[in-house]
């Protein structure tokens, strides 16, 4: 009978191993979004407690899968003429099997406990504090610094205490980093006198929950408007660690992505001294105006008032490393790796996903992206502008490879299209801000 049940079962697991060899295909190391590969304290202690209850729930599995298929088996119908016994249970059965679940349950229930409060605890003073706030579809970092000085373009100056960078967050090795978590709370009055706040209250755009995930590192922390949640990463060692945004949030969900930058301490300080310095190339010069025939003519200015004018400052900071604005901070632009909420490289030529770094050189990614935000060209498209305010505001980045329209209040205005050329002088102008 053993011998019949093993030529039967066997083949049956064999095919069953198979099957989820397939579905592993792409993901594991190559992703490098792997809980089982931990690169700091809490991933580890995730690991330490995830591995053991495995194979507890493995043995369970197994045992269940062979008891089922051997009863299947063994107690069939050969002939079909046989009439089943009529059995009402068994109490001792009926009972253990109750009992040792329960047993189970509780003792992972304690250690599962015990990890989360471990893992909720303040790490004290001495960890770096950095403000991270989820928004439509790319993450904002606001580190905090000692004070600095920073030069305005009308040559006045400036005293900040943090700098502002988005996707890419770069991180001392071997020190505990404090993250407050939230999601975008953005109040009316920083989006100008032009929006009705008795309609805007009710559609704001920084309603969308968020979830901020760095596998490698820590487990997730939701990034909920009017809410800070706490979540403590470490990096064991240098290295680039990807993530993304686990909440569903919108039509880009799956390009809002993260990238962990973990440096030695001497390099994160030369990264953070580098982030403190104005911008390479000023957008305007000291006397106020702009220099014409420039990307800063086009960049600067209001669509409105001139086609070469298409409104980037309304939603972007060109002068100011420590200011927060509507859309990422772009004062430091070219020192990042990656653009559109770290999906795409920033350059061209990049080395084969998975490997969390870029080497090559080009921008045709970026003067791509600036043209038409929601170009396929990447692989996938991405939707970066969500229309969903009847005061006619658009959350994200238009395409401004197309002509625009836009009615507020009864009032149509039409904005040109941006030319490739426009887009490559706009591109030329932001590689310079290293």
């Amino acid at each position: 009978m053993a011998r019949k049940f093993g030529r039967r079962i066997l083949p049956l697991m064999a095919l069953s191993a198979v099957a989820l060899a397939g579905c592993t295909s792409g993901f594991g190391p190559q992703n490098r979004q792997n809980t089982m590969r931990p690169n700091g304290p809490a991933s580890q202690d995730i690991l330490n407690l995830f591995t053991p209850w495995f194979w507890v729930a493995v043995v369970i599995g197994v045992g269940i899968v062979f008891a089922t298929f051997y009863v299947a088996i063994k107690f069939r119908d050969k002939d079909g003429t046989r009439r089943p016994k009529q059995t009402h249970g068994n109490t001792v059965l009926e009972i253990g099997w109750t009992i040792i679940p329960a047993l189970i349950l509780a003792v992972l229930g304690v250690f599962t406990v015990q990890l989360i409060w471990k893992l909720a605890k303040d790490p004290g003073p001495g960890a770096m504090k950095v403000e991270v706030v989820g928004k439509q579809w790319w993450w904002q970092f606001t580190i905090p610094t000692d004070p600095y000085e920073v030069v305005k373009p009308d040559g006045s100056k400036t005293i900040a205490k943090q700098v502002v960078t988005s996707g890419e967050l770069h991180i001392p090795t071997g020190r505990a980093i404090n993250l407050n978590v939230t999601g975008c709370d953005l109040p009316v009055k920083e989006l100008g006198p032009k929006f009705d706040p008795a309609t805007y209250a009710d559609n704001n755009p920084c309603n969308v929950i968020h979830s901020f995930w760095i596998p490698e590192l820590n487990g997730k922390a939701d990034a909920v408007p009017g809410r800070n949640h706490r979540l403590v990463i470490q990096a064991d060692k240098p290295g680039t660690y990807l993530g993304q945004c686990a909440e569903y949030c919108g039509l880009s969900h799956a390009n809002m992505r993260m990238r962990v930058i973990a440096q030695s301490p001497a390099d994160y300080e030369a990264w953070l001294a580098n982030q403190k310095k104005g911008p390479v190339v000023p957008l305007t010069l000291a006397n106020g105006t702009t220099p014409a025939g420039t990307a800063q003519a086009m960049i600067l200015g209001s669509q409105s008032t001139t086609p070469l004018g298409f409104a980037c400052t309304n939603c972007h900071v060109f002068d100011d490393p420590s200011k927060v604005n509507y859309g990422p901070n772009l004062t430091h632009l070219a020192s990042r790796t990656t653009i559109a909420g770290a999906s795409y490289p920033i350059i061209d030529n990049p080395t084969p996903q998975g490997t969390g770094e870029i080497t090559g050189a080009g921008y045709e990614h970026l003067w791509n992206w600036i043209y038409n935000v929601n170009s396929s060209q990447f692989g996938v498209p991405m939707q970066n502008t969500d229309c969903r305010f009847p005061t006619g505001v658009c959350v994200g980045m238009p395409n401004f490879s197309e002509t625009q329209q836009q009615t507020v209040k009864g009032k149509t205005t039409v904005y040109p299209a941006m030319t490739p050329e426009q887009a490559q002088t706009i591109a030329n102008y932001l590689k310079e801000q290293k």
